[in-house]
């Protein structure tokens, strides 16, 4: 019997900070540094929320991530879901920074 390639490298989190911008928050399991030398990791906040995503309630992208290096590297592909959460469902559990109040 073959080994299956596995379907999932990855399960990033990605979120906009109002003061560093797009950003990845959370990787599992975590990169390696060969992958990020392999492939652009630095894009996927950029490739995963594009601009005026802010203007949808809802939607996907896809997405294949470009590479570093000349040497032949089988492509990732990027799935991107999100829905827009209504700020006054959070504000109790958020701190001063993701709410960007003054204290």
């Amino acid at each position: 019997r073959m080994s299956a390639a596995p379907v999932f490298h990855h399960i990033l989190v990605v979120e906009f900070h109002h003061k560093d911008g797009n950003r990845i928050e959370f990787a599992h399991p975590p990169l390696s540094e060969q992958e990020q030398k392999d492939y652009a990791y630095d894009l996927v906040p950029f490739l995963a929320m594009p601009d005026s995503v802010h203007m949808a309630d809802s939607d996907s992208v896809f997405f294949i991530l470009p590479t570093k290096t000349t040497e032949a590297v089988p492509p990732v592909y990027g799935v991107v879901c999100f829905h827009q959460v209504d700020s006054a469902s959070v504000r109790a559990a958020s701190t001063p920074a993701q709410s960007r109040e003054i204290t």
